[in-house]
């Protein structure tokens, strides 16, 4: 656990990253390092990783959607972020 006062935030691209209430975050993870040398060693693994535009499609499209045992709307992949 990161104490408050040291705790640094970010954002890095992610194309798995989908966010139910609000798309306009849909793309960008937000992370939280314990300073700015973690924070720069998290922003050059993403950026690393290929930013897959068919994948954040994917987890907005109606066909990603299911439906949990409570009867809420879940997506089954990739991780959404509430």
């Amino acid at each position: 656990m990161i104490e408050d006062s040291r705790q640094v935030l970010g954002e890095v691209a992610d194309s798995s990253a989908v966010y139910v209430y609000d798309l306009g975050f849909d793309g960008r993870r937000f992370v939280t390092a314990c300073s700015q040398e973690h924070l720069a060693v998290l922003r050059e693994r993403y950026r690393r990783r290929p930013f897959v535009v068919e994948e954040l499609w994917w987890a907005r499209s109606p066909g990603s959607w299911t439906r949990t045992p409570t009867g809420s709307e879940a997506v089954s992949q990739p991780y959404v972020i509430p």
